[in-house]
C-alpha cells in the first residue's frame, strides 16, 4: 500500500490516472472474485465493486485509500476500495459490473436461430383452409396463404432467425422425399427460401408439383443437414403439415400412414439438440389432429391448449406462429465472447452470467447452461428466460474468471 508521502508526489506527478496505476501495482490481486478498479473520467474515480460503480462524478478527486462504506463519494469497504468527494455528477454511477481484472464485461448478442422449414407439398395443399374449396382455389388455397405467410414473416425482420427450406417431396416421385435441403442456411437464404416457394407456385397461386406426405423421410434429411452444421445449437425444425404423414415404410399403398415412423423421426432428431415445432394447416381431421399432437409432444415444445401442435388457416395465422417460433428459439440463447486472454488464464469454461448488473446462477431451471457441447452460448432458463422475454431484464453480459 503507498504510504501517504507516496499518494501526495503522484498527485504532483500525474493526477489521477497514475494514482490508479500505482494504486493497482501496490494492491495487486483483488480477494476472490471481486476487483477495485479505478473509473475515471465522465463517471469521475471511483471504485467498481461487487456490481456497483461509486465514486463521484464530474471533477472529484482521490482523498484516500481503503475509505470505510459510506464514505464521501460512496466508496465502499475493503481491499482496494477508496473513497472521493463528490463532484458534478451523482456520488454513486450506475452500470458498474464485477471485475476480475481479466479484461472488460463484455455484451453477449443474441444467437441466430437456424430453422429449416419442412413444408407439405401433397395435392391436398391445392385446397382451401376451411374445406370451402377443393379445386382451382387459386390464391384462396391452403399453399397461397402459407408461402404468403413465410414471405411475410421472414421480411419483417424482429429477433435474429436464419432459415432453410425443405420441401417434403422436391421431384416428382410421389413418395421420395430425397436427401438433403431445398434452400440451405446461409447468408442470403432468407431471400432464398421465397425464391423458391414462388418456383414451386403456379400463375394461379397453387401448388405446380404436387405429391404425397413423406414427413418421416423429409423430418431425417432436415435434422440430418442441421446437425451437419459447425454450430448445431438453436436448431430447429419448422414442420408444416395439412393432413396426417404417408408413405408408411415397407407399405405397398403409398397412402398408407406413417405417423409412428414421423414420431420417431422427430424423436431422433430431439436427442441430436434439434427441436421440431409442428404446424397444422387448415382443418384437420380427427386421425390427423392425434397425428399431429403426438409428432409436437415428441418435438419438445408443445403448445398448452386445445392442441399440442400450433393451427393455421390464413397469412396472418403463419406470420403469428413464425414470429413465436422464433421468439421462443432466439430470445434466451446468448454467444459467449471470445476470451480476453489467450494465455490460459480465461477461458469459455470458466465464465460469470449477468443480466443488468445481476448475476444469473449456472442452473438449469432458473439460471443459466451451456447451450450445447461447444460452450460458445448460454441459454437462460425458467424465470431468468422469462425475465428476458418480459423486458424486465435487457443487457445480458459475459465476464470471464481469472485462473490463477
Amino acid at each position: 500500500m503507498p504510504k501517504r508521502g507516496q499518494v501526495r508526489r503522484l498527485v504532483r506527478r500525474g493526477g489521477a490516472r497514475k494514482i490508479a496505476s500505482e494504486l493497482m501495482r501496490f494492491l495487486g490481486a483483488c480477494v476472490g472474485t471481486v476487483v477495485a478498479t479505478v473509473a475515471i473520467g465522465g463517471s469521475g474515480p471511483g471504485c467498481n465493486a461487487r456490481g456497483t460503480l461509486t465514486g463521484a462524478g464530474g471533477g472529484a478527486t482521490l482523498t484516500g485509500v481503503g475509505g470505510a462504506a459510506g464514505g464521501p463519494g460512496g466508496g465502499a469497504a475493503g481491499i482496494g476500495a477508496f473513497t472521493g468527494t463528490a463532484g458534478v455528477g451523482p456520488a454513486t454511477g450506475t452500470g458498474g459490473f464485477p471485475s476480475n481484472g481479466c479484461g472488460p464485461i463484455r455484451p453477449a448478442d443474441r444467437v441466430p436461430a437456424k430453422i429449416v422449414i419442412v413444408l407439405d407439398t401433397s395435392a391436398s395443399m391445392n385446397e382451401a383452409a376451411d374445406g370451402s374449396c377443393t379445386s382451382s382455389c387459386g390464391s384462396g388455397s391452403k399453399w397461397s396463404a402459407v408461402i404468403s405467410g413465410i414471405e411475410s414473416a421472414l421480411g419483417a425482420g424482429g429477433l435474429p432467425a436464419t432459415w432453410g427450406l425443405k420441401f417434403i417431396v422436391a421431384g416428382s416421385a410421389a413418395c421420395e422425399a430425397g436427401s438433403g435441403v431445398d434452400v440451405p442456411i446461409g447468408p442470403v437464404s432468407n431471400a432464398g427460401v421465397p425464391i423458391a416457394l414462388r418456383r414451386r407456385t403456379n400463375v394461379s397461386g397453387e401448388l405446380s408439383l404436387t405429391s404425397n406426405t413423406p414427413a418421416r423421410g423429409a423430418v431425417n434429411a432436415a435434422s440430418t443437414y442441421l446437425f451437419g452444421l459447425f454450430t448445431p445449437g438453436n436448431s430447429a425444425i419448422l414442420l408444416m403439415l395439412d393432413g396426417e404423414p404417408d408413405c408408411g415404410s415397407g407399405a405397398a399403398d403409398p397412402l398408407a400412414s406413417d405417423s409412428m415412423g414421423t414420431v420417431q423421426a422427430i424423436g431422433v432428431a430431439r436427442t441430436a439438440g434439434i427441436a421440431t415445432f409442428v404446424v397444422g394447416i387448415g382443418a384437420l381431421a380427427p386421425a390427423a389432429h392425434d397425428a399431429l399432437s403426438r409428432m409436437a409432444l415428441e418435438g419438445g415444445f408443445p403448445r398448452s391448449g386445445a392442441s399440442a401442435y400450433y393451427q393455421v388457416a390464413d397469412e396472418s395465422d403463419v406470420v403469428t406462429v413464425i414470429d413465436q417460433v422464433v421468439a421462443t428459439l432466439a430470445e434466451c440463447m446468448f454467444a459467449i465472447p471470445p476470451p480476453p486472454t489467450s494465455d490460459g488464464t480465461t477461458s469459455r469454461e470458466n465464465i460469470s452470467v449477468y443480466a443488468d448488473g445481476q448475476q444469473i446462477p449456472q442452473d438449469a431451471n432458473n439460471g443459466w447452461t451451456y447451450s450445447d457441447s461447444t460452450h460458445t452460448a448460454v441459454t437462460l432458463r425458467g424465470s431468468s428466460c422469462d425475465a428476458i422475454r418480459a423486458g424486465a431484464l435487457q443487457q445480458v453480459t459475459i465476464a470471464f474468471n481469472c485462473l490463477i
